[in-house]
């Protein structure tokens, strides 16, 4: 009875960053000067030589990556102030490369899937793993949510949108958390798949939910109606097709409650 498990290794993966060429950094920084004073609209230069270019492509790529929707041709908007997250860029010149972080947001239909399941009651403590740029967590209560993200520009961006942030790699993190006693009554998460990533990620958070609460994740649909954690009780959703544009990942929700011990 004196036996212990082993701690579980963390494996590290490679957080690499994709350097944006000059003339990009060069359209980013003019637009920037629009996003002073918390304004939350961004216009990129329209003149003959930007407009439709390869770099001026790119830029619209990056601003619509931080979060901008397009409205009109080279104006974007925010549903936050973005000005210190572009100057970050700016600064770095370089964006997270999206297979490195596996940063894949979240479909709104799915977060929205994922929120009504989870049944947030108004003395529930939240946590979103691997939160990327807020995707579920707008939807819950910033007042009881707890997001924990590895990119730091993502965090970032959250702070702006004002969350509470931890920034760093979920797995490490859940280790630490798990000894201090941290506990969370609800937790959802849209873990990254890559290399049994999903599977380890899934396992950290459980570890996290309190007795009687719940957690519900996105998972790849070869998952689905897995036995993936004693002491808990699960279901899960039919298979999604196609909710991940550009993709072609089938995936799964599962809804899992841990069982109180007597």
């Amino acid at each position: 009875e004196f036996r212990r498990k082993p701690s579980r290794k963390v494996k590290a993966y490679a957080t690499l960053q994709r350097p944006l060429p000059f003339e990009v950094l060069d359209l980013l920084s003019a637009a920037a000067e629009n996003a002073r004073n918390g304004r939350q609209t961004v216009y990129l230069s329209s003149s003959g030589a930007a407009c439709g270019s390869s770099a001026w492509v790119e830029a619209c790529r990056v601003l619509e990556s931080l979060g901008g929707a397009q409205t009109t041709r080279g104006s974007f908007h925010f549903d936050y102030p973005p000005f210190e997250v572009l100057r970050s860029v700016i600064l770095s010149g370089c964006v997270p490369d999206q297979k490195a972080f596996q940063f894949y947001p979240t479909p709104e239909t799915l977060a929205e899937q994922l929120v009504e399941a989870l049944e947030v009651q108004d003395d529930d403590t939240l946590l979103e793993p691997s939160a990327g740029q807020g995707g579920i967590a707008c939807r819950l209560p910033k007042e009881q949510t707890t997001c924990v993200e590895l990119s730091a520009l993502n965090c970032q961006v959250l702070r702006a949108k004002g969350f509470t942030v931890i920034e760093g790699d979920f797995l490490q993190w859940s280790d630490q958390a798990f000894l201090e006693g941290k506990r969370f009554s609800k937790v959802a998460m849209n873990p990254p798949f890559s290399e049994g990533r999903a599977v380890a990620h899934l396992e950290a958070a459980a570890r996290l939910v309190s007795p009687n609460g719940r957690l519900v994740a996105i998972l790849p649909g070869s998952m689905r109606n897995a036995d993936l954690l004693p002491g808990f009780k699960a279901r899960w959703s039919s298979p999604i097709e196609g909710a991940f544009a550009g993709t072609g990942v089938t995936v799964a929700i599962l809804i899992a409650d841990r069982i109180a011990q007597n």
